[in-house]
C-alpha cells in the first residue's frame, strides 16, 4: 500500500511538472475574456494555471488592461502576471515584476507582511486604484490604498495612510468602487468578521490620504512616488547653495587687501 501510494504521489508530481511546462508555453491570444464573461448566464470557475500547487494561495488582486485579465499576484515586490480567464492559461513572459518602491520595502524590513486586497480599478487616465492590507508581527491587520501605472509594467506610484476602518485592526477589506458621478470611492469590509461594512468617502479626502512622505515608527505609510524624488532634488539644492555660499565667504575673507591710494597733496 506504501508503495503504491508513493507511486501514486509520483505519478501526481509529474503530472504538475507538465503542467507547469506547459503553462511556460502558452501564448495569449487577444480575446473577449471580461465580455464573455460578463455576459455568461451562468458562472464558472477556472483554475488558474499561475502560482504554486503545493499550498492555498489567496488575496490576489484581479484587473484588466485592454481587454485582458491580469492579477497582481504580489504586493512586494510588485508582481503581475497574464492569464486567460476560459482556461486558466497564465503566459510567464507577460509577468512584470517591481521592487524599488521604497515605503513597502521599509515596510518588510521592519517585518511586516504585505498582501492584496479587493479588485483593482481604473482610477484616472494613467493610474490603477488598489487595496492592500499590512499585517504586523502581532497580527494586526492595516489597510491602505495604493496607485500603480495603468501600463506595463505597472509599477507602483503611491500608496496612502492606513484607511479609517471601523473595527481597529481586525478589519479586512474586500470590495473598492469608485463613483465618478459624486466623486465617491467605497471600500466594502468585514468588522472583525462578524459584520459587514462600507467606508464611503470623497475622491478628495482619498487624495489627502496620500499627502504624506513620511514611514514613522508605527509604519503608517502615505508617499507619493514623486514626493520622495522633490524631497531628494530639495536636499541637493539646499546643500548646493550652502556650498555655494561657503565658497563665496572664503574668498571673501582670503582676498587681497586693496593698496590705500596717496593722499593728494
Amino acid at each position: 500500500a506504501a508503495a503504491a501510494a508513493a507511486a501514486a504521489a509520483d505519478e501526481a508530481a509529474v503530472a504538475d511538472e507538465a503542467a507547469v511546462a506547459r503553462t511556460e508555453s502558452v501564448t495569449i491570444q487577444p480575446t473577449a475574456d471580461a465580455g464573455a464573461i460578463a455576459a455568461a448566464s451562468v458562472g464558472v470557475g477556472t483554475r488558474l494555471d499561475c502560482g504554486e500547487r503545493h499550498r492555498p494561495e489567496k488575496n490576489w488582486i484581479a484587473f484588466t488592461h485592454e481587454g485582458q485579465l491580469f492579477y497582481v499576484y504580489s504586493i512586494f515586490p510588485h508582481v503581475i502576471v497574464q492569464a486567460r480567464a476560459t482556461d486558466g492559461a497564465c503566459a510567464t513572459w507577460h509577468e512584470y515584476t517591481d521592487a524599488s518602491f521604497a515605503p513597502f520595502s521599509q515596510l518588510v524590513r521592519d517585518g511586516y507582511q504585505l498582501h492584496g486586497s479587493a479588485t483593482a480599478i481604473q482610477y484616472s487616465n494613467d493610474t490603477y486604484l488598489a487595496l492592500m492590507h499590512s499585517i504586523g508581527p502581532g497580527g494586526a491587520y492595516t489597510t491602505f490604498a495604493y496607485k500603480f501605472q495603468r501600463k506595463p509594467p505597472f509599477r507602483v506610484r503611491a500608496v496612502s495612510r492606513p484607511l479609517p476602518l471601523q473595527g481597529g485592526q481586525a478589519s479586512f477589506a474586500s470590495g473598492l468602487l469608485l463613483h465618478e458621478a459624486q466623486n465617491k470611492v467605497v471600500v466594502s469590509y468585514g468588522n472583525n468578521d462578524v459584520e459587514p461594512r462600507a467606508l464611503v468617502m470623497s475622491t478628495a479626502h482619498l487624495e489627502s490620504l496620500f499627502d504624506s512622505c513620511v514611514v514613522d515608527e508605527w509604519v503608517d505609510v502615505g508617499c507619493d512616488a514623486g514626493c520622495a524624488a522633490a524631497f531628494t532634488v530639495g536636499v541637493f539644492l539646499f546643500l548646493l547653495l550652502l556650498g555655494l555660499g561657503g565658497l563665496a565667504y572664503y574668498r571673501f575673507l582670503t582676498r587681497s587687501p586693496v593698496a590705500a591710494r596717496p593722499a593728494r597733496a
